[in-house]
């Protein structure tokens, strides 16, 4: 098994597909299953002529506030909180504590910040090159002139998410997330094939990318299950032809928001 290594790149011939490690070593097998997310180096083997996931156009602030941080609030969500305000999106959702305690001193406030406004930024950090999302801005990598700026902006929410929004800021609890999504034409290649975010890259807002992964995952597992080495190839086929299109169709519809929350809001 290959445990805490780096897959440099993957390959296949008639017989077997095979992983290379950043240390030189090729690990073979009769398939090869890329499920590694967004940037996916084994969708480069399975779609070589669109390998990368594009950058939506917007990133997503994220933080979790805990009770304690947030005093006394008029209002605690209880479920779910959608908002809107100018230019941006605001989700707001209630958490249990740490160890699963559901007592008021306990609870925490997630939140999820939509800001199609702070292209440039992205670009800068490293963040985002040419469309292609590199990686997340990490708390500590936040600059302090942005967290000032989201601090100021928080006014435009409500109770208690404004105040959740703050204390993160406080403490640089604040992850910024850039949203790539990428629409598959395949998810096979010989004996490579490539499941959840490896195959389809989705905006967070259509809440199905976990169960659409598992969706894949099942699908595959139960397609391969008693299938002999010449059998492979026709098992893989089958995945393809079940699952390419609920992932198109995910990434899809989400993208349908993403077009109208990023086209004309872009800076």
């Amino acid at each position: 098994m290959l445990y805490e290594q780096t897959v440099r790149d993957v390959g296949q011939d008639s017989t077997s597909a095979w992983a290379t490690t950043t240390t030189g070593r090729v690990h073979h097998g009769d398939l090869l299953v890329g499920a590694d997310g967004h940037r996916s180096i084994v969708r480069r083997a399975v779609a070589p002529d669109r390998p990368d996931a594009s950058y939506a156009g917007y990133v997503i602030w994220l933080g979790i506030a805990e009770a304690v941080e947030l005093g006394s609030v008029p209002r605690w969500p209880a479920g779910l909180d959608i908002r809107d305000a100018g230019a941006d999106t605001l989700l707001g959702y209630p958490l249990l504590g740490e160890d699963g305690a559901d007592t008021p001193a306990a609870r925490r406030l997630g939140w999820a910040w939509f800001d199609p406004r702070r292209n440039d930024l992205l670009r800068e950090t490293g963040c985002l090159a040419g469309n292609v999302v590199q990686h997340s801005m990490r708390p500590a990598d936040v600059p302090a002139g942005t967290l000032a700026e989201l601090d100021d902006e928080a006014h435009q929410w409500p109770s208690p998410l404004r105040e959740a929004i703050r204390a993160c800021i406080r403490r640089r609890g604040v992850t910024g997330t850039p949203i790539a999504e990428y629409v598959p034409d395949n998810l096979i290649d010989g004996r490579i094939a490539l499941v959840g975010d490896a195959a389809h890259v989705s905006t967070p807002m259509t809440g199905r990318g976990f169960t659409v992964a598992l969706d894949d995952a099942e699908t595959l597992t139960a397609g391969l299950i008693g299938a002999g080495p010449g059998e492979i190839a026709a098992a893989l086929k089958s995945y393809e032809r079940l699952r390419l299109q609920p992932g198109r169709d995910l990434v899809l519809s989400g993208r349908r928001f993403s077009q109208a929350f990023a086209s004309g809001r872009n800076g």
